[in-house]
């Protein structure tokens, strides 16, 4: 029921009431009720069987009931009803899943055919096992057959894994449909006679119908009135060889956004769309999606929070991700329910189907470690923008949940994991690209003020982050500041932060490096309280300068400083000298940027947004 309107099947006890109004929903298969065969017919010129489908059909031709098992948005339902399609079914009918499994056939009339999507009967493996045996005696008897789909492991021998087909192959079937469909509306619009408008036919200048191509998709098309099949199969052949195609069809799709796609791209062949409004469409798919999961209605808070939790160990150990979710989720729920401490389910998770709503994917991977090298399963976004598109979302429409937020962040930036902190600043530099002006005084001035040198370092690793995948120019204005600042602590780490990024920022860096030293020479009283360490900090940044592809620029400032003798003078002697000695696998970052965290391991890099810079 929505706005006041009534669409399927209203039921009353045992029998049903047939009650319909007029809707403007697109057609399709209600909750319960009758499926019309028109909707079924449109199915099935798109739908293309996966890879387990006729074991499913042998399934259920012998056992008249097959339980279908796949992923979220995978295409289960459609294949349920394209199953007792194959079977003659012409109109089968939607059970309610929230009736029992022992009253389940008394909900409604006798019929040749049943679809149950995802039923959840609260019961062991013998009791389900015992009902279905029973509900299948049922359908031997009435002669039906019954298609339950469902997200679960059921162990019964009935159950069949559904894996939709490649997608490239699902696009082409429904941009050929959607083609056919725009030719024959087009010649209804058409005197006899006249060539209908937008894709060309047959008999069109230009189009070859001689050679060994126009012929094999003559032969795939098969005959038929209205813009030549051939032609269709050649214009779709096109329309997939778009770059925006080849891009969409590099990230695994749901069959929903497939089917979606498709339409666009008939759109496009029609002139309605450019190519730039397919990549733009793309992109919308991806942050309609972020959005769907913290929408009302969306996954519960703990898997919320692991998504976030995702989102920053993006191609990080699964486990990772796992746990620091669930301390996330703690203190999400606190803000929610502070007279209630959050619970923890500790078993009973399924990673594939966690990972399968969080359109991720899980790999193993090879890595060396301090002792040798081992083997870890990582977890990653099939799309690589859906990680800075939820951090992002979160922070900017979601603001009540920043309180948790923040202590959270603070909590992996003092971790004593290396590569935790690593995606602590990674994530902070995400934050920092949407929203500066609020990461400033919550994380990023707090850290460079510490007292504590690894939180005084993170400070550092999330602007260089910033900076390599926004070439930010706040940065070098930020790190300026910071080597004006009173606080000692603060003008350390902007001498820090010009050695990391310096190479993109030579200039500046040289130059607030070397006011900062000549400053606290002429006036010991603003050299603070520790001058020896801002002195070998600022040996250390220009050393590290010297190391980079920047090196002829650095050198070349360097030289200038030799004269008049002075503290410039003995910066550039004393980097130079330490430059000569320092090992290449020292340098943190070169100016195309493989390395943006100084001393982080392997294990630590960065996101892979921020490594393809």
């Amino acid at each position: 029921m929505t706005g006041g309107r009534v669409t399927g099947d209203v039921f009353s006890a045992a029998r049903p009431r047939c009650t319909t109004t007029p809707s403007t929903r697109r057609p399709g298969p209600a909750r319960d009720g009758e499926v019309p065969g028109d909707y079924i017919d449109r199915l099935m010129e798109c739908f293309r069987p996966g890879e387990h489908f006729a074991a499913a059909e042998s399934h259920l031709r012998e056992s008249r009931l097959v339980l279908l098992r796949g992923g979220r948005h995978s295409g289960r339902r459609a294949a349920s009803l394209a199953l007792l399609r194959t079977l003659g079914v012409g109109s089968p009918r939607v059970l309610d899943p929230t009736v029992g499994l022992d009253d389940l056939l008394e909900q409604t009339e006798p019929a040749p055919g049943y679809v149950l999507w995802d039923p959840r009967p609260n019961l062991g493996r013998e009791q389900l096992e015992a009902r279905l045996l029973t509900l299948r005696g049922r359908l031997a008897r009435d002669g039906g057959y019954l298609v339950i789909t469902t997200e679960t492991e059921t162990g019964l021998s009935w159950t069949v894994d559904w894996a939709p087909p490649p997608q490239a192959e699902l696009l082409t079937a429904h941009l050929r449909a959607a083609l056919l469909r725009a030719d024959q509306a087009a010649l209804d619009r058409t005197a006899p006679g006249q060539a209908a408008p937008g894709l060309p036919t047959a008999d069109q200048p230009g189009t070859d119908r001689t050679g060994p191509d126009h012929a094999r998709a003559a032969d795939q098309a098969g005959p038929g009135p209205g813009l030549a099949r051939a032609g269709l199969v050649l214009a779709a052949g096109a329309l997939l060889a778009l770059p925006a195609t080849v891009s969409f069809l590099d990230i695994p799709r749901t069959p929903r956004e497939v089917a979606a796609y498709a339409q666009l791209l008939c759109r496009h062949a029609l002139g309605e769309v450019t190519e730039e409004d397919l990549l733009r469409s793309d992109r919308a798919a991806v942050e309609e999606q972020v959005t769907s999961w913290f929408a009302e209605g969306g996954p519960d808070l703990r898997e919320q929070s692991f998504l976030i939790s995702l989102a920053v160990f993006d191609e990080a150990a699964y486990a990772l991700a796992a746990e620091y979710g669930d301390v996330l989720h703690g203190l999400l729920h606190a803000l929610e329910e502070p007279e209630h401490p959050a619970g923890t389910k500790v078993f009973g998770t399924s990673v594939k189907q966690r990972l399968a709503a969080a359109r991720a994917t899980l790999a193993t991977v090879t890595e060396t470690v301090a002792w040798g090298v081992q083997r870890r399963r990582t977890a990653a976004f099939d799309d690589p923008r859906t990680r800075s598109m939820l951090l992002g979302r979160v922070w900017l429409d979601h603001p009540s949940a920043r309180p948790a937020l923040l202590d959270w962040i603070h909590r992996l930036a003092a971790d004593e994991d290396p590569a935790v902190r690593a995606h602590a600043a990674a994530a902070t530099a995400v934050l920092a690209e949407a929203d500066l002006p609020s990461v400033m005084p919550r994380l990023l001035e707090p850290w460079a003020a510490s007292l504590q040198y690894r939180l005084r370092n993170q400070a550092v690793n999330s602007l260089a982050l910033l900076a390599l995948d926004t070439d930010s120019v706040f940065v070098p204005q930020i790190l300026h500041e910071w080597c004006e600042s009173p606080d000692d602590e603060i003008r350390w780490t902007g001498i820090r932060g010009h050695g990391l990024i310096g190479a993109l920022f030579p200039e500046e860096a040289l130059r607030d490096i070397g006011d900062l030293v000549a400053r606290t020479v002429e006036e010991p009283a603003l050299a603070g309280l520790q001058p020896e360490a801002e002195q070998q900090a600022a040996i250390t940044s220009t050393c590290l300068l010297l190391l980079t592809t920047s090196r002829s620029q650095v050198l070349t400032r360097l030289a200038s400083w030799l004269q008049p003798p002075g503290p410039r003078s003995v910066l550039a002697v004393s980097a130079f000298l330490a430059a000569c000695y320092a090992p290449r696998a020292t340098c943190p970052i070169r100016a195309t940027g493989p390395h943006c965290c100084a001393g982080t391991p392997s294990a630590a890099r960065p996101p892979r947004a921020v490594r393809r810079r």
